[in-house]
């Protein structure tokens, strides 16, 4: 065929009101009956431009009065029907599939039925292969094969018993029904080729495809020099490279912005389309936003994966789930539900979150709800949040156990009535909801004449097909499209820019069988083919192309696709610079100051408002530099920073944390900023060490109370039984605490603290032979009268040995300080003053020295002496050191009260320096900071 523009297609059918255009899709289709009735100032029936699915319908689909064609709702309650008998047939001993679906996943079949309904129009062709599609035995020695052939029986028998065909399965001749048909770059479809040789033979049918069709007369009729020329230093059909998709993204929003504000062109004059859009599209709309650009990104999502259809994976996964706190804490926090009690909601999720309520559980063949157990063992204030509970868990079951969809909508609408107020609903999200019902009213519709075919689950079915069914939100703004790749080939518009233009993102293999191993299509004789070229072409048939590929993608480097780099027609500067356009927010911050330059016309206001609202940076309003100016502040600070039980009191751990950080301290101490809890931690650290705290501190007192008042290690067999019944006690006193769930973790923990406490008798009771126990959580104060200042803290244990000398012993649960932390570093600062902290309080309250002092892990089962008479156990080693020798650490804690008794009163808390941030790398407090987000530091 003589090669055409496509104007002068256009042009030689347009008239002819029998002619209808048939193109690829519903897009290019819709795109050009709007193009051509502009330019054309005629009216154009929508009739006469359709896709390529929908000419099969009409001239190349079998018409049967007596039957129905099957769809995809049909072919879901086929899958779910015959899973379901499969599942049954495992039950018995003999499974219908062996591959398809192994029988250990028979039961749970749900996540196949989409899998399953997608294979079903294909598999005639398949068993045509095979030579089993007349008969119901199969010799293949492929298990997949043989399972395959069993379900294309299965359907066939389905379809013939309920007055159903499927249209992939029979065809019908061409039927030209009175019109004449000008198929458009049809080489695009996928099924192309098996309606090529039989639409070539028909007179009534015109067939241009896209190597048919001369490109350059289009480009020339719509101006297409004309954009070309304001484009500086960029040239039509031009491949350009960015050394990342970041800088391609930002260049195309510059190139955009510069056409668009200086009204070169209109947002509706321009098309994106991009591979992998999901990747690109919450990046380019940023860009896009910044600089004031409209889009309109048009590509659908599952029903599942949008506000208002989420709430069904939701519903489920609280069944799913038996009621766990994350997954109902996602559906009554999902914003695009309108909720009726919002505020009892977040009580009954702070309930959750205080009682641990993780998850039910089986408890020897019982199901346990976690959330029952934890409100009973509550007093009756909780009688609200129970009755709300109970009426959400009652209106979810009876959705996800409903057996029919009509059954299935009657709970729904009593749900969304018991719990929403639909007014209020996010119009996005009613609109897919909407979706979604009317998406349930068809099955219902299909479930009438299929009765036969219900399983009983039909929650299950209707929420896989909400997970297969696209939804593409209409943007009732205009702007500049947005489309997946392949979706807008060959619509035209005057400026169409491709990007991500790489090898592996525009290539376009047509699968027959995309669900075959790589080894059976080889048997099978099945080949894909390649639309790669054709795409790409199809691309050219706007006045300007331009495609655009990162040289290193979002897994790693990439290169533009073959087609691309090979082809004469397309510019490919690798060496030259790419178009040069000027930022504009480079234009806005000088234009003040500048009679050449020019702002855009969106951003003059933005410069007014933004130049009378900016201050610029002042060190001495900076609280991480500089001290607080205002007197009440410091004063408020002073308070909120000294005061606990009482007032003018600071704690060893005060001094480690201002050690650290000044900054930190008074966020984490004075302002109370800490990170919110919002999920679920069964037991931490801290937990397990508050518990080990209360059973040592209980052990200790007892042993305080016995006669004589000293440890004796010939005693470590009835310590190990006081230990034994204490661990049961307070273990038992924490679960009255605790809501349901922490019963079983308990039990877990309790032989785990039993071994680490014997170990710590066997180990340490000997060391501490004819001690006697002051006592356990010891109250320590120390009065600095000069500073006007309290030491206060408390020490776990203190003992004192036959001649009054004191021993100190701190217990960590896991880690204890490191042996340079507890000593001078190179730059004569002790990092954790905590130990020196006791001492020096122990020794002025008890009038006695410190002989001994250690920190001792409990679950590490081992200990780091600090003081110890006998010194250093190594001529190299930095601690142990003798009372005397730690001296100069208990003065640099002097001088370090000191130091912040200052920086109380003038309120200075600076962040520390830079050489010491490597803290900020375990710091969670460093998003409140922000040092590095706000330029770091300020000279």
């Amino acid at each position: 065929m003589t090669q055409k523009t496509l104007q002068k297609i256009f042009d030689s059918y347009i008239d002819d009101r029998r002619t209808v255009f048939v193109f690829p899709s519903a897009v290019p289709a819709q795109a050009w009956a709007r193009r051509l009735c502009e330019t054309g100032g005629k009216p154009l029936a929508l009739e006469r431009f359709i896709a390529w699915d929908e000419f099969k319908e009409r001239c190349l689909s079998v018409r049967r009065p007596d039957q129905r064609p099957a769809n995809g709702l049909s072919r879901i309650l086929f899958a779910s029907h015959i899973l379901e008998n499969n599942a049954r047939e495992v039950a018995a001993g003999g499974p219908l599939f062996t591959e398809l679906l192994p029988p250990a996943y028979a039961e749970s079949y749900s996540a196949f039925i989409n899998h399953i309904g997608t294979l079903l129009p294909s598999l005639k062709t398949i068993m045509e292969k095979t030579g089993t599609s007349g008969g119901r035995s199969s010799s293949s020695a492929d298990p997949y094969l043989r399972d395959l052939s069993v379900l294309y029986h299965s359907y066939a028998d389905f379809l013939g018993s309920h007055g159903l065909y499927e249209p992939d399965w029979v065809r019908a001749p061409f039927q030209n029904q009175g019109s004449r048909w000008v198929l458009l770059f049809p080489d695009l479809a996928d099924d192309w080729e098996a309606y090529e040789q039989e639409l070539s033979r028909e007179q009534s049918v015109s067939i241009y495809s896209i190597q048919n069709i001369q490109i350059d007369g289009l480009a020339a009729a719509d101006g297409g020099p004309g954009v070309q020329d304001v484009l500086p230093g960029l040239h039509n059909r031009s491949l350009l490279q960015f050394p990342s998709y970041r800088e391609e993204i930002r260049s195309v929003a510059k190139l955009l912005s510069h056409l668009v504000h200086r009204r070169i062109l209109e947002p509706e004059d321009i098309a994106l389309s991009i591979a992998n859009l999901e990747s690109y599209a919450e990046e380019l709309s940023l860009e896009c936003r910044l600089r004031d650009l409209p889009l309109s990104i048009r590509q659908g999502k599952a029903i599942t994966d949008q506000s208002g259809g989420r709430l069904f994976s939701h519903l489920q996964a609280c069944y799913q789930s038996h009621w766990s706190y994350r997954a109902l804490k996602q559906l009554l926090s999902d914003r695009a539900l309108p909720w009726k009690q919002p505020d009892l909601i977040r009580q009954f999720l702070d309930f959750g979150l205080q009682y641990r309520c993780l998850s039910g559980y089986n408890e020897k063949g019982r199901e346990v709800d976690v959330w029952e157990e934890t409100f009973s063992r509550i007093p009756g204030s909780v009688i609200k949040l129970q009755q709300f509970y109970r009426q959400l868990k009652r209106d979810i079951l009876d959705m996800v156990t409903a057996k029919t969809f009509g059954e299935l909508r009657t709970k729904l609408l009593l749900f969304t009535g018991n719990h929403f107020d639909r007014e209020h609903m996010n119009a996005e999200a009613d609109r897919v909801y909407a979706r979604a019902m009317e998406e349930l009213g068809r099955l219902i519709e299909t479930e009438q004449y299929l009765a036969d075919c219900t399983t009983g689950k039909a929650f299950p079915i209707f929420l896989a097909h909400l997970k297969n069914t696209t939804y593409v939100h209409q943007s009732e703004t205009g702007g500049i499209a947005v489309y997946p790749y392949r979706v807008a080939a060959g619509i035209g518009p005057k400026l169409h820019i491709v990007m991500n233009a790489t090898q592996d993102a525009v290539s376009v293999l047509v699968d027959p069988a995309p669900f075959l191993r790589e080894d059976r299509k080889r048997a099978l004789a099945f080949s894909s083919l390649d639309r790669s070229e054709a795409f790409l072409s199809a691309y050219l048939i706007a006045p300007v192309t331009i495609f655009t590929a990162p040289k290193r993608g979002f897994t790693g480097h990439t290169v533009p696709h073959q087609a691309l780099t090979s082809r004469r027609d397309i510019r490919y500067p690798q060496d030259k610079p790419i178009f040069f356009l000027e930022d504009p927010y480079h234009i806005e911050e000088t234009w003040n100051n500048s009679e050449t330059a020019t702002p855009f016309r969106t951003q003059q206001t933005a410069w007014e408002r933004s130049r009378k609202s900016y201050r610029p940076y002042m060190r001495e309003k900076d609280i991480r530099a500089s001290a607080v100016d205002r007197e009440d502040l410091r004063d408020a600070l002073y308070t909120s920073l000294t005061t606990k039980r009482e007032a003018h009191h600071i704690s060893p751990t005060d001094i480690n944390n201002f050690i650290s950080c000044p900054f930190q301290w008074l966020l984490a101490r004075g302002l109370a900023i800490s990170e919110p809890q919002l999920e679920i931690e069964t037991i931490g650290q801290k937990d397990i060490g508050i518990l080990y705290h209360a059973i040592l501190e209980a052990f200790f007192n007892e042993l305080k109370k016995a006669p004589g008042n000293r440890i004796q290690k010939s005693e470590i067999p009835q310590y190990k039984n006081l230990m034994a019944d204490l661990i049961e006690q307070k273990l038992q006193e924490q679960r009255q605490n605790e809501g349901a769930f922490q019963e079983s973790v308990y039990e877990m923990l309790e032989e785990r603290i039993r071994e680490h406490l014997f170990y710590f008798l066997d180990s340490q009771i000997p060391n501490l032979e004819s001690s006697a126990v002051l006592g356990p959580e010891y109250p320590l104060k120390l009065h600095y009268k000069e500073l006007g200042i309290y030491l206060a803290g408390t020490a776990d244990l203190i003992l004192s040995d036959n001649q009054d000398r004191l021993i100190i012993m701190d217990f960590k649960t896991n880690n204890t300080p490191k042996n340079s932390e507890l000593c001078f570093d190179s730059n004569g600062r002790v990092a954790n003053l905590q130990m020196a902290a006791y001492i020096r309080m122990a020794e002025d309250q008890l009038k006695a020295k410190v002989d001994r002092a250690y920190f001792y892990s409990i679950e590490q089962r081992a200990s780091i002496s600090v003081i110890h008479p006998d010194g250093p156990v190594r001529s190299n080693a930095k601690l142990p050191l003798s009372r005397e020798q730690y001296e100069p650490v208990l003065q640099f804690l002097d001088k370090t009260l000191a130091i912040m008794v200052q920086s109380l009163k003038t309120g200075h808390y600076p962040v520390v320096e830079p050489a010491e941030r490597k803290f900020c790398l375990s710091c969670n407090l460093a998003s409140v900071c922000r040092i590095t987000f706000s330029g770091g530091d300020r000279a």
